[in-house]
This record gives structure tokens, sequence and C-alpha cells, in this order.
């Protein structure tokens, strides 16, 4: 079951960084060098940490009682497993409709379709057959040289094809989940951190509901995509998704075609979280209670052997997705440095001065000077200065310049009665009006 508790905390992603907390950029090729054998042997020290981690964890009480239920599983043959693989890619813990029913008190859910394998049958029969010497092992006659006949059981040994259904199909008692519960918290930089794995990803990536509570994502080799539960915390949802990533780095059918190899179930999913795990640790996100139980819970035993077989392929692919993350972050930090600055918009919304009263209502309008406001913003008590005073040298002063020129175009009339009035009506002081 996922713990879905959720915890205040953030987790800050370490980038790479000149040792002074600035990220890097223009490195000179001496200190690239010394950079990338710094970042080799820290993830040396990431890839011990992973192995005793999970070797510690063998030992622990929960494995303890995990192994106890799971020795009731039954272990079905290479042919079996490769049934429910085809059937059912996903099916993790496999057993028939009366085995989860009274060995772990769950039920199937009605309408779900059973995975088809193929099942021993036992039978036995009584038949009358001859009756052979223990002693001589020669076949026993009677008075007349007749062989005796004795009833026998004999025993048949026949295959049948019968239904077995996953874990995910059933409900009830919660089996132990090695306590591989959601981790919580959330993640600076987590909307550039997620872009970057985005460009990493060889698939499309969509996030969506995903039935199933111990399901956070998936890979879907068929259609060439990952899919990640929406609604998990940052830090879960950060290491699913590298997790994911690392099923398509590695575990596409072309992939293994190309290097030449087919990797169980087991070995797929040790891959792929001990990869998420050590890309995780390197930019500073601890989920070892989260990938140490799923790992160990993969593991076929204690020995370790799918981590120690694979721990090379670990360290190259854990590796290429930290280089390539690291130059993503540092490519977006760049092309925000050279993301040139806004300029604002002449004759737009913006400009002052295209507003209707001409910035006249807007006494905080940065591009007029105080006398070019006009008159009934005037302070208390002040007198109010001439036309002439307020218009030489002021904006509005231009603008009532522009205006008189355009009226002298008007006819011989009108300029006549606009300047008889103008006589008649002089300048009153207080008046807000300049004719």
């Amino acid at each position: 079951m996922a713990d879905n508790r959720e915890e205040n905390t953030q987790v800050s992603v370490e980038t790479a960084t000149d040792g002074k907390g600035a990220a890097r950029h223009n490195f000179t090729p001496e200190e690239k060098k010394a950079y990338a054998e710094k970042k080799q042997a820290e993830l040396e020290q990431v890839s011990k940490q992973l192995e005793e981690g999970v070797k510690q964890f063998f030992n622990s009480d929960s494995y303890k009682e995990y192994l106890a239920v799971m020795g009731k599983f039954r272990h079905y043959s290479f042919n079996n497993t490769m049934l429910i693989a085809m059937q059912f890619p996903e099916a993790r813990l496999v057993a028939g409709y009366n085995d989860w029913k009274n060995k772990f008190h769950r039920y199937v859910r009605k309408g779900e379709k059973g995975i088809r394998v193929i099942a021993p049958v036992t039978t036995t029969k009584e038949v009358m057959a001859d009756k052979m010497d223990p002693s001589t092992g020669k076949l026993v006659r009677d008075a007349e040289g007749n062989p005796v006949k004795e009833k026998k059981t004999v025993t048949f040994h026949n295959f049948k094809m019968t239904s077995v259904f996953d874990v995910s199909q059933t409900e009830g008692e919660p089996l132990p989940a090695l306590g591989t519960h959601q981790i919580s918290g959330t993640v600076e930089d987590y909307d550039r951190f997620m872009k970057a794995i985005r460009e990493l990803s060889p698939v499309p990536i969509t996030f969506g509901s995903i039935p199933g509570d111990d399901v956070n994502g998936y890979f879907d080799p068929e259609n060439h995509k990952i899919v990640v539960k929406e609604d998990m915390s940052e830090m879960q949802t950060m290491k699913t998704l590298i997790h994911e990533v690392a099923h398509a780095l590695l575990h596409s059918r072309e992939q293994m075609a190309k290097d030449g190899v087919q990797k169980d179930r087991e070995t797929k999913e040790v891959e792929a979280e001990s990869v998420a795990y050590t890309v995780c640790r390197m930019f500073g996100l601890d989920t070892s209670a989260y990938s140490f139980p799923y790992i160990a819970s993969w593991s076929s035993g204690k020995d370790m052997k799918e981590l120690k077989a694979s721990m090379d392929t670990i360290r190259r692919t854990a590796g290429t997705m930290i280089e390539s993350i690291d130059a993503a972050l540092e490519g977006h930090e760049r092309a925000q440095r050279q993301q040139p600055e806004p300029e604002p918009e002449l004759f737009g919304e913006d400009d002052p001065f295209m507003k209707p009263d001409l910035g006249i209502s807007d006494r905080s309008n940065p591009f007029l000077k105080p006398e070019d406001y006009p008159l009934p913003f005037a302070d208390a008590g002040e007198d109010v200065p001439s036309c002439g005073d307020q218009e030489k040298g002021s904006v509005l002063g231009e603008l009532h310049s522009a205006m008189a020129e355009v009226s002298d175009g008007q006819t011989q009339s009108q300029h006549e009665q606009s300047h008889s009035r103008k006589k008649q009506t002089p300048h009153r002081k207080g008046d807000a009006q300049c004719l």
C-alpha cells in the first residue's frame, strides 16, 4: 500500500558547481577533467552505498516477514513464466483462486480475466497387473505356470490448462510490501529538473491515473511510452520518472537486441531502481527508504546476483543520465541568462501618451513633469498661471499650438467667430480651461 502522507520538506537539487555555489560553465579543460574525476569517484561511492544498503536490508525483520509470506507462493517453471509474461506483462505475484482465498485471505475481483498456465495433474487408477517377486524381481506363476495377477494402484501424470491471478487482480488483507511506501517532500527547481528528464527520455511521457496502489508508473514497450501516476509528491514523481526512463533506455526490445541479451523481470527491476537511486543520490535526493526494499524484493536472494551482475550497467547508465541532466540544467540557465530584457512597447497600451486623457487623470505618469499637469490638479491656495505661462515649454502647450495651427485652416467666417469668442470670454482666475 502506498503511504500518501506528505511532509513539509523541501530538498535542494544539487547541480554541478565550481565549488563556490555558482553553476559551472566555461570551465578550462583541466577543471573539466577534475570535475569528471570527482563525479566518477562520487558515483563509485554511491554504488557501494547501494550494495551495502540492500545487503543490510536482507537482515532486517521486515525482510524475514516478507520471506515467510512469499514462501507460500508456488515457483513456476520457465514455460509457465513465459506464458504469464505474454498474457500479463505486469504480473508479479500470481496464485490460483483458492490459494488467494485460503492462504492469503484475498479474493479475486469480479470480472477479472484469469492467466492461463500449465498445471500438472496426478490421477490414480486400480488395475490388475502381473505379480512380481520382490526378492528376485521375477514374475510369479501359479502351479499351472500362468502369471499370477494382483490389484495395483497406478499413478498417471498429465497436464491441463488452469487459471491463476495476479495480486493486482485481488483485494483483501494486505501483503507485506517490504516498506516500499511512497516518499514525500518537495524539490527545489522541480520544474527545471523534470524538464531535463523529459529531454533525456527516448519515449514520450504522460501523467495520469494508474489502477492499483502499488504501481507508480510503467514503461510500455509495445506503444513506446512512459506513464507516471499523477498527484504524487514531487520527490516520488521524480524518482519514479527516472526509474521508468531507465527502463526505456535499457529494456526496450530494440536495445536488448542490440546488446544481444534477454533479461528477466527481476534483473530489469533491479537495474531500473538502482539507476534511479544512484541518479537521485548524485543530485542530493535520498530515496534509500524506498529503493533498498524495492531492490531487495526483486532480488532472487541474499547473494544479490542481479545487482552484482548489473553493477557495471547501472553505473554506466546512471553516469550517462547524470551528465545529460546536468547539461540540460546548465543549458536552461545559459538560455535564461542570454534572454534579452523586454523593451517597453511604444505607441501601445502601456505608452502613457496613448491614453485617451493624455495622462491628465494619472498624476503618477513618469513621462510628464509637474508643470505638465492640468489646472484641476493645482495645489490648493496656489495661483493658477495664465494660459501663456502654462503652455510655455510644456507638452500640453505644444499640443495646443498644433491645434491652433490646424484651426488656421478653417474658413474665414469660422476664424472670425472663434476670434470674437476669445475676446468676449477672457481667462478667469480659477477657470480650468484655456481658450
